[in-house]
């Protein structure tokens, strides 16, 4: 039971990394517009099709020099955004997995994506396993 259970983080993790880094990678690719005209309407037109994914629980790009232009939060949720975006990449906390993902455009750094995944389904899960 023990190996079966281990496994099936290590694969629910993955699965989870992969959807989160797909998520920001079309974000990012879909606000390079936004980005360069800096067109808010635009930047939060791209956060807002992340409403379809209810484990989405915030999301955030981020100018090239690192202020936040444009947020989602999931309704319900007061989310708040990280004032400065993190290194490039994905992490896990106690409740949410978190990724950070460049924007760039012919070469050309435009900002950073920021995605907050909610673990909650994942918890859920384990627990009905234990």
């Amino acid at each position: 039971c023990i190996a079966v259970v281990a496994y099936d983080v290590v694969a629910n993790r993955r699965a989870m990394v992969q959807e989160v880094e797909t998520l920001a990678g079309m974000v990012g690719e879909n606000s390079t517009a936004a980005l360069t005209f800096r067109d808010l309407q635009a930047a939060q037109q791209v956060l807002s099709a992340l409403r379809a994914d209810p484990n989405i629980l915030a999301a955030c790009i981020y100018s090239a020099a690192g202020e936040p232009f444009a947020h989602y939060a999931r309704q319900g949720i007061e989310h708040v955004c990280p004032a400065r975006p993190g290194p490039e990449g994905h992490y896990f906390t106690d409740r949410e997995l978190v990724q950070f993902r460049h924007v760039t455009l012919a070469g050309e750094f435009l900002g950073t994506v920021y995605i907050a995944l909610d673990l909650k389904e994942f918890r859920s899960h384990l627990q009905r396993y234990a």
